[in-house]
């Protein structure tokens, strides 16, 4: 009994980590980061704002309890996100085509902007892109 127990956890354990391994630059969603890591990721910030980091137009959030990385928003191509979910990764200023590769289900859709269930109800992603499909924004956040 101990041991289907045991392996029923370790499956959904195995489950949560694929859920949120989305990374940016290295940094996986769902981890625990310390302030110099989250800078060795990402570079020196512009600044900090209690666990937000800001680089010009891009945040990244921490949760304030455990320093969980819970949540990003960028609109700079040197980071790149994404990359469990597209080969390759995606960028800021990629083609909107390359995140209709995900096999994400979308849960809205709009005039530029297009927002992807990530793994049923557990996150949600979503690209925002010009006129000319180009994308100008990438967000991630976990629901629960």
């Amino acid at each position: 009994m101990k041991t289907k127990i045991i392996l029923a956890i370790s499956i959904v354990m195995a489950f949560a980590q694929n859920i949120f391994a989305q990374e940016v630059n290295g940094l996986k969603i769902g981890e625990k980061y310390t302030k110099s890591q989250i800078i060795a990721a990402l570079g020196q910030p512009d600044e900090i704002r209690g666990t937000s980091y800001i680089y010009g137009r891009s945040s990244f959030y921490f949760d304030s309890y455990d320093n969980t990385f819970v949540e990003f928003y960028v609109e700079d191509q040197r980071f790149i996100t994404m990359t469990k979910e597209i080969s390759g990764g995606l960028r800021v200023g990629d083609n909107v085509s390359k995140a209709r590769q995900s096999k994400c289900e979308i849960k809205t859709e709009e005039p530029n902007y297009i927002c992807f269930w990530h793994y049923g109800d557990w996150a949600v992603w979503g690209v925002g892109y010009d006129n000319n499909g180009k994308i100008t924004d990438i967000s991630f956040t976990i629901l629960s």
